[in-house]
């Protein structure tokens, strides 16, 4: 195969190396025709770069001495450069995410434009041990969307019926009751301890078997092995073999430990482990705490997300784009990510993004 390949590429001469080296010169925007004809100095360049600095300073006093049409303040112009501060931030979360686990956060709500609008928020566990959540994409919800729209109306319809009135959740139960009994009747399901009685998706925080709560009193090693079950991606069997072990080991390694003493919840569990260097000695145990930290739990950080919406979208601003609102959403609720990404990055991001008058 090497060697037809070879035969096929051929030598420096061969019609598959010219079309390479003119395929490279197409992309090379400095070998550009039309950067060739506007070819510019080393003071043009620096001008250039300088306007595109987003420091209000500098742009206060370079728009009065650079040229009438090159002042970036085109609407296409300062939409690719908020599009490439939103890629860049973006990045920089899924780039601080990489590998780990995490869920996915989404509500959905109307904007001023009575447009429907979802947002998407990741939530997980970072190298400190510390639930994150940030928000990465508002996702405009139309009308050809069937799949969608059927989804959010069954959780309206959901939400309406289990979270209603008094006396419709005691209607339920009820009904619910004559249901068991009748089942029980006909032997159809089993009568025992434990068994047909009412349960809650409890919050992460809260999960018993894996609090660290009055020295892990709640510390239950089958409970923790069937939590592991239901992730049949990230536990093999030979990993719940494993964690049966495992979790002795690691329950006698925190009641002899002081630094595991007195925490509380799961979230102080995770950074004490991560502070400990634990997280490397019981793998699989942290695996399980990561898992039950990032369940998908109700959070103030999607309101936050159409609370900003209001901010930037305004009925001064109603036509304001899907895309562009996006993008100014992502830079305003991620600004401390933003704040810290050198301007060099997003620059090289704007003008990578097409073939640009000016060149850096």
């Amino acid at each position: 195969m090497k060697e037809k390949l070879q035969e096929y590429v051929g030598s420096h001469n061969s019609p598959h190396n010219k079309a390479r080296i003119k395929f490279e010169a197409f992309m090379n925007q400095e070998k550009n025709i039309r950067a060739i004809f506007l070819k510019q100095s080393h003071q043009t360049r620096n001008d250039y770069r300088i306007r595109l600095d987003h420091n209000d300073e500098i742009k206060a006093v370079t728009f009065k001495n650079t040229l009438e049409n090159l002042k970036l303040t085109s609407p296409d112009i300062q939409k690719d450069i908020v599009s490439a501060a939103a890629f860049e931030t973006i990045n920089v979360i899924i780039n601080e995410i990489g590998d780990e686990l995490f869920s996915i956060l989404v509500d959905e709500s109307h904007d001023i434009s009575i447009k429907e609008q979802m947002s998407i928020v990741l939530r997980y566990v970072n190298k400190k041990g510390c639930v994150v959540e940030h928000f990465v994409a508002l996702v405009a919800v139309a009308n050809k969307h069937v799949e969608i729209e059927a989804f959010f109306d069954l959780v309206d319809r959901v939400v309406n019926v289990v979270g209603g009135p008094a006396k419709r959740c005691d209607l339920l139960r009820e009904k619910q009751r004559l249901q068991i009994l009748e089942a029980l009747n006909h032997g159809e399901i089993s009568n025992g301890r434990g068994l047909n009685q009412q349960t809650i998706l409890k919050r992460s925080g809260d999960t018993p078997c894996l609090c660290p709560d009055d020295s892990f009193s709640a510390f239950d090693k089958n409970k923790l092995i069937r939590l592991g079950e239901y992730y049949p991606e990230d536990f093999s069997p030979i990993d719940l073999l494993a964690l049966d072990d495992i979790l002795e080991t690691y329950v006698i390694d925190m009641h002899t430990h002081k630094n595991f003493e007195g925490l509380q919840g799961l979230s102080d569990l995770a950074r004490k482990l991560v502070a400990m260097k634990k997280n490397d000695v019981y793998p699989l145990v942290y695996k399980l705490v990561t898992l039950a930290l990032i369940l998908p739990v109700a959070t103030a950080t999607v309101e936050r997300v159409f609370s900003a919406m209001k901010i930037v979208k305004t009925r001064l601003r109603n036509r304001i784009g899907d895309q562009l609102l996006n993008d100014s959403l992502v830079m305003y609720i991620e600004n401390d990510i933003f704040s810290k990404i050198d301007n060099d990055v997003i620059m090289r991001r704007y003008q990578n993004m097409k073939t640009r008058r000016e060149q850096l």
